[in-house]
């Protein structure tokens, strides 16, 4: 007779085997949210443009407890779900038709910013304080949203800006998709007073910073070639360079990247998925996965700061239903409030060395410069009479550094800058 404990350990071998390999990648939040949009507020609080398919309530969705249970902040115009959602610090910006709200106060103050465009796809609040949406127009609002300039308008009946990225107050970059002849990637490097095209003739729904400096744009490629549909520039968009190319209808809707320099893209068609490449674009692997897989369309793919991977993905149904990675994949992102009153940089972006300023009149103080992920690389001090304080930078690696300024050992201010 065979040893009956034998046979016990190999059955608790087995379980323990299964158990450990089978949670997914991804988990889905609620099947009852047709998702178009998500982000995160620096209390940790998710917001969602999104319908509930059991009340037919379409608009903003708040949750304070990591999606289990969200509350209905505010109604859309024409039951239409918001598809762009911004948060900056507590404040939240999202699109409703043809306006742009603004929410304060954890929800007790709405604010229509501007009235009159509709589709706007992308909302962003810089480290300047300027407020950005892109739509058939991009504009601009440096007053806090009580005037705007229009920016750009190349043609607002086919061409739509997808993502706005301020890397200075003077060197700002939009990406467009252009229905007839591409799009491509705008450049203003004077504070958005003018703009060149630096990759005509592709369309672009993406735009994102690796903290190498390294500067990634995804989309639906090349417009007369039908490739190319992740282009990279080592130099702040003068010259580009293929990493990802899908030969046929490959269509990238999002792509985000994390602290740690994973990058990740969400198709819609041709191999549709998520992709991810963990060495800057060189190779590209499919997310494994039994939920989100070959045959699923992915629209919304986000590294959020709470540590997890969020995606929305068009199902079966015709919902696309909010699926978040099952474990933290990060480090969490610091969510840094700006005072740009108390601590300014110049040169941003800097190459030889940065230039640190505070207001007058103020007690000495210790700046602390780190890099994304936390690790002080650098400090300097400010006497009782000094405004300004320069920091060679020239052998620091290329990256975003955040410079934090604390007087009696009380933070005062922070900057975020740029070394290339």
């Amino acid at each position: 007779m065979k040893n009956p404990k034998i046979f016990l350990l190999i059955f608790l071998s087995l379980l323990l085997n299964t158990y450990s390999y089978s949670q997914d990648f991804w988990e889905l939040m609620d099947p009852h949210k047709n998702v178009k949009c998500i982000d995160i507020d620096q209390s940790g609080n998710l917001y969602i443009g999104a319908e509930d398919t059991l009340s037919n309530q379409a608009g903003l969705y708040k949750s304070t407890n990591g999606g289990e249970s969200w509350e209905f902040l505010y109604a859309s115009m024409y039951n239409h779900e918001p598809i762009a959602v911004h948060c900056k610090d507590d404040i939240v910006y999202f699109s409703n038709q043809y306006r742009l709200i603004r929410m304060t106060d954890q929800g007790l103050m709405f604010d229509t910013l501007y009235e009159g465009i509709s589709n706007i796809r992308c909302i962003l609040q810089g480290e300047s304080g300027n407020i950005y949406f892109g739509s058939g127009a991009l504009c601009r609002s440096v007053d806090n949203g009580q005037t705007w300039d229009t920016l750009l308008a190349p043609n607002p009946s086919v061409e739509f800006f997808y993502d706005i990225m301020e890397i200075s107050p003077d060197s700002i970059y939009a990406s467009s998709v252009n229905f007839i002849t591409g799009g491509g990637v705008y450049r203003s490097v004077d504070g958005g007073e003018s703009w060149v095209n630096i990759l005509p003739d592709y369309s672009v729904t993406s735009l994102e910073q690796a903290s190498n400096g390294d500067m990634f744009a995804a989309g639906y490629g090349s417009y007369s070639l039908v490739e190319n549909q992740v282009m990279v520039s080592h130099d702040s968009g003068d010259t580009w360079e293929s990493v990802y190319n899908s030969i046929g209808t490959g269509q990238i809707e999002d792509m985000t990247i994390t602290p740690d320099d994973i990058i990740y893209i969400g198709l819609i068609s041709g191999n549709v998925g998520a992709y991810f490449s963990d060495d800057y674009g060189v190779t590209w692997s499919q997310v494994e996965s039994d939920i989100i897989t070959n045959t699923s369309e992915v629209f919304v793919i986000k590294a959020l700061p709470d540590g997890r991977l969020y995606t929305c993905v068009d199902s079966s149904a015709g919902i696309t239903k909010l699926y978040r990675s099952s474990d933290t994949l990060y480090t969490e992102i610091p969510i840094i409030s700006i005072s740009r009153d108390e601590l300014t940089a110049y040169p941003n972006p800097a190459c030889d060395y940065i230039n640190l300023s505070r207001q007058q009149n103020q007690a000495g103080g210790e700046v602390r410069i780190s890099d994304v992920n936390g690790r002080e690389v650098h400090k300097a001090y400010f006497t009782a009479e000094q405004t300004s304080i320069r920091c060679v930078v020239s052998s620091w690696p290329k990256g975003i550094y955040i410079a934090r300024f604390f007087s009696q050992n009380k933070p005062q201010g922070n900057i975020k800058f740029l070394v290339m």
